[in-house]
């Protein structure tokens, strides 16, 4: 659709095409100064090099006066008005403008060509946790970025990218298994809305109080990490009641994002990446890019005689 300095560009450059004058002066744009007038329009200072042979030269004032005669019965026109040595100053009808939005599918927005993919990760919940203000924050603020580049002719995936692997996990799957409760998450119904709440409930309530207890008790730490150790290697039962708490975990969260009208396209998480990262971890050591330090593998970021103070 035409924008709106177009559809004024057109009749200005008109009424200068009846001066004889070339429809390029009347080209229209945003005023440079608001507080005088809507839209400017430059052309007629730029009218007396378009002089023909044994013509006086154009008054600029003039000419803008000759454009204004020609525009003023037009009714979209509030108010026209020549400026300094022959700026022309214009302002349109609150009724030309809300026509004018109202015939508008896209509001003047040009479309990205060629179209291109952007991927945003707003989500960032955790699997097996209550959700909190900040991830609230983080969701609305992303889906409406996802909305505006969506709108702006981009092709946008939205990527709730969750928190569903590593320690916790671990810790979580350990606590179900000492206390032979396994069988809370593996028959939980995944189909029954009471069934799931049921298990959130129970996670959201269960995994602070193991955290707190593997704090405390170091037996109860190592028997955390080594779940972690069998989950990421993909050993059952482990593996097994992953699954079920992520499966469980996404559906209590896509009904939360619903009702907030919050919109993903892609439900992956941290362990979606976890078979690239070995491979990763291995290139990186053979370009040397990661080298071993105090026991550890790192990759330096530091740049040779940068002063600035690293966070560890």
């Amino acid at each position: 659709m035409t924008s709106l300095t177009q559809k004024l560009s057109e009749l200005v450059g008109a009424a200068f095409e009846g001066l004889d004058l070339p429809k390029e002066l009347g080209a229209v744009r945003a005023s440079d100064r608001p507080d005088l007038a809507q839209f400017q329009c430059n052309g007629a200072m730029a009218a007396a090099k378009y002089n023909k042979e044994g013509q006086a030269k154009k008054n600029p004032r003039e000419v803008a006066q000759s454009v204004l005669d020609a525009l003023s019965d037009n009714p979209i026109f509030s108010k026209l008005e020549i400026a300094g040595p022959g700026f022309i100053n214009l302002n349109i009808t609150d009724a030309f403008l809300q026509e004018h939005l109202s015939a508008s599918t896209n509001f003047g927005v040009t479309s990205i060509e060629p179209k291109e993919q952007i991927v945003l990760d707003y989500g960032g919940p955790n699997i097996a946790k209550a959700m909190h203000v900040g991830h609230l924050r983080a969701a609305i603020i992303g889906d409406a970025l996802r909305r505006i580049m969506s709108f702006a002719g981009y092709d946008v995936l939205g990527d709730v990218h969750m928190g569903d692997w590593g320690t916790h996990m671990g810790m979580l799957i350990a606590d179900y298994l000492r206390n032979g409760e396994d069988g809370l998450v593996l028959n939980t119904d995944i189909n029954d809305p009471v069934s799931v709440t049921a298990l959130m409930e129970d996670m959201a309530a269960r995994y602070p109080k193991a955290s707190g207890e593997a704090k405390e008790n170091e037996t109860l730490k190592k028997e955390a990490l080594e779940a972690t150790v069998k989950l990421q290697n993909k050993e059952q039962p482990y593996y097994g009641i992953w699954e079920k708490i992520r499966e469980v975990s996404v559906a209590g969260m896509k009904e939360t994002y619903a009702k907030l009208g919050v919109h993903f396209d892609l439900w992956k998480g941290e362990a979606d990446v976890h078979d690239y990262i070995a491979p990763m971890v291995e290139d990186m050591k053979s370009k040397g890019i990661a080298e071993e330090s105090e026991g550890a593998l790192v990759v330096h970021v530091v740049d040779e005689g940068d002063n600035k103070k690293i966070p560890p």
